[in-house]
């Protein structure tokens, strides 16, 4: 298995040897393929400094004057500016989705491929996405952490709750045409 760092966009044979922050991926990308870490130690410092240097001092945050939107990080800031923009300038080449950032575009390029690389452990079960697998290994444990704070039902997941709660306000967020 191959994973794409979602910083340099490197794919890396070994989760282990990189010090960014990976996806697993299958051969549907292209790009250098290494070995062993895809940061250099130098390289991993200049990152770590980028980091401390675009990050606000603990009190003071990046804020979009537009929205008066905080943000910890100036790269958060820059993508949250793309949400009132409608930029979104990565563009799947299969689907033509666009994405207002590349690393999205990458995620999103799973889909159009038949891997399905998570597997659970219980049953045959299998999924393209980590979180998929995550959710569905729920109904094995019976894990419920979502609860409705007006009936007390439980839930595996957050949107599942939320789509419930509709039924104590009464809102009806879609029409009949």
């Amino acid at each position: 298995m191959n994973y794409l760092n979602i910083v340099c966009y490197k794919l890396v044979v070994n989760q282990f040897i990189c010090l960014g922050p990976l996806i697993l991926t299958t051969s549907f990308f292209s790009g250098p393929l290494v070995d062993q870490g895809c940061v250099s130690p130098q390289e991993s410092q200049d990152v770590q400094n980028k980091k401390l240097s675009k990050k606000g001092n603990g009190k003071t945050k990046f804020e979009y004057e537009f929205c008066k939107s905080k943000f910890n990080y100036r790269t958060s800031l820059t993508a949250h500016k793309k949400i009132h923009t409608g930029e979104k300038p990565f563009e799947c080449e299969i689907c033509k989705k666009k994405f207002s950032e590349k690393s999205n575009l990458h995620v999103h390029k799973i889909i159009h491929t038949e891997e399905k690389p998570f597997e659970c452990k219980l049953c045959d079960a299998k999924y393209k996405f980590s979180t998929s697998l995550r959710t569905h290994k729920k109904t094995h444990t019976g894990e419920k952490p979502f609860e409705c704070d007006i009936c007390k039902t439980k839930f595996s997941e957050k949107s599942a709750l939320a789509t419930h709660i509709r039924i104590h306000t009464g809102e009806k967020p879609f029409e009949c045409e």
